[in-house]
């Protein structure tokens, strides 16, 4: 099972939270500048999940992390995600006005990045799938 990492917990991260499959997917921590949709989120993604908030970063130990933030906050999320993550995690953003050369400064050779947007409109997380 793959273990995930949310960072920025809006419409889009916290509809992918709920979204992914629970069989294939833990989502593990979300990182957060408003707490808004947390506790509807966690309601629906189970045990296991933890907030935090996004001055509190430490370490995102996690196999797949997804920057959902606004595309003008991505630079910034890369910034505090700098020395953080784990060695071999992927790294993905959902803006889709940014490439993934936005992540470059986390690509090595143990890390992947790249980008997908979402191509519908999406629900507030506490009213999704």
């Amino acid at each position: 099972m793959q273990t995930v990492a949310i960072i920025g917990l809006g419409r889009v991260g916290g509809a992918l939270a709920v979204s992914l499959p629970r069989d294939r997917y833990m989502v593990r921590q979300i990182v957060y500048r408003s707490d808004r949709f947390l506790d509807a989120v966690a309601a629906r993604v189970g045990p296991g999940l933890k907030g935090v908030g996004y001055n509190a970063i430490d370490q995102v130990d996690c196999d797949i992390v997804f920057i959902t933030t606004q595309d003008f906050e991505i630079e910034n999320a890369v910034s505090e995600l700098r020395g953080k993550l784990r060695r071999r995690s992927a790294v993905f953003h959902t803006s889709g006005s940014k490439s993934s050369l936005v992540l470059s400064s986390l690509g090595d050779a143990d890390r992947c990045i790249g980008s997908f947007h979402p191509l519908v409109s999406v629900p507030r997380p506490e009213l999704g799938p």
